[in-house]
């Protein structure tokens, strides 16, 4: 039946009235259990109306009562009350609705451009098996680009290695490399693979918590310290440069396992590396978020990233010195 209100195709939820006049980019987020996914957007909007908005002139809004209403519980529970945000609910308890918000971006003499992002949070119990995977099956397919957090912590590597007295590690949860396997299966088989059958929806994976790698790491490592953001444009130089570093520390990790499963199921992926607190959470009160605050550093890389292979911000390109080493980014 013909009804004047829009919803969505995929979850026939309502979408704002302001949304279908949007050029909208669908970016899902995906990754397992505690990789601290509702707490990387949380940080990346705030960075995006604030930091990173001034940088490149932009201005981020929600839409939809729904979606303002969770921005504002987001925001205040993470900078105001320096809670974390709980654990997404799992598909078995309900569909979790998208946020959607309208970012607005310098374009032309004195004009703007106006485009819709949809943020999809999968939850880590839904990524366990191909089976579960379906119930977001068309989120993935219409996904503009994805961003798979890869927790660190997550693996053995990585724990040997940590000093003694690092903070309590996260219980064993679904290998990022069995994650990223899982969608490019689901995405080939909505035809979104080319003619090499490598998935052709660009890629960010970006590892978290690089603040509990900093023993791991040389001091001067880009890891450690956000992008400049000069002129408001995406630096292409240093994304190759943690791309590079992200790479090699992998190597090290898993024998470069994920990196070569990424660069066979996807046709266009980059490396990162992020904190979206910048400090661990306090030992005794592990839910609460660092006493100082969010200092967050390179959340918006992967983002600005994907907006960057569609036109939508500036990007400085590095000069031409020739294909990086296992470079699969567009």
């Amino acid at each position: 039946m013909a009804t004047p209100v829009r919803v969505c195709g995929a979850c026939h939820n309502d979408l704002p009235s302001d949304y279908c006049a949007q050029d909208s980019r669908i970016i899902a987020l995906i990754g397992a259990k505690a990789s601290g996914k509702s707490t990387y957007v949380s940080v990346l909007v705030n960075e995006l109306r604030h930091r990173v908005g001034q940088a490149y002139g932009a201005a981020l809004a929600a839409m939809g009562d729904e979606s303002q209403s969770r921005d504002r519980e987001m925001a205040e529970d993470l900078y105001e009350r320096l809670r974390l945000p709980g654990a997404t609910r799992p598909a078995a308890t309900g569909f979790n609705d998208p946020l959607l918000y309208r970012l607005s971006l310098p374009h032309g003499r004195q004009g703007s451009r106006h485009t819709a992002l949809v943020f999809f949070d999968a939850a880590g119990e839904d990524l366990k098996s191909a089976e579960s995977m379906n119930r977001y099956t068309r989120y993935l397919s219409a996904a503009d680009g994805i961003v798979l957090l890869v927790d660190p912590l997550q693996l053995g590597a990585v724990r040997d290695a940590l000093p003694q007295g690092s903070g309590p590690m996260p219980s064993r949860e679904t290998p990022a490399l069995q994650i990223a396997a899982d969608v490019a299966t689901q995405l080939r088989s909505h035809r979104r693979s080319g003619s090499r059958g490598r998935v052709d929806t660009p890629l960010a994976v970006a590892v978290t918590k690089t603040d509990t790698l900093r023993p791991l790491l040389d001091p001067h490592s880009p890891l450690l310290r956000n992008a400049p953001h000069s002129g408001g444009r995406f630096d292409e130089a240093g994304r190759l440069a943690v791309h590079e570093e992200a790479r090699s520390l992998l190597e090290g990790w898993d024998s470069g396992a994920l990196w070569r499963q990424l660069e066979r199921d996807f046709s266009t992926v980059s490396l990162f590396g992020l904190s979206a607190l910048g400090s661990p959470p306090p030992a005794e009160a592990p839910a609460d978020a660092p006493k100082s605050g969010p200092q967050p550093v390179r959340v918006e890389d992967p983002l600005l990233w994907l907006l960057g292979l569609r036109g939508l911000i500036p990007v400085a390109k590095p000069p031409r010195d020739g294909a990086r080493k296992g470079e699969s980014a567009a």
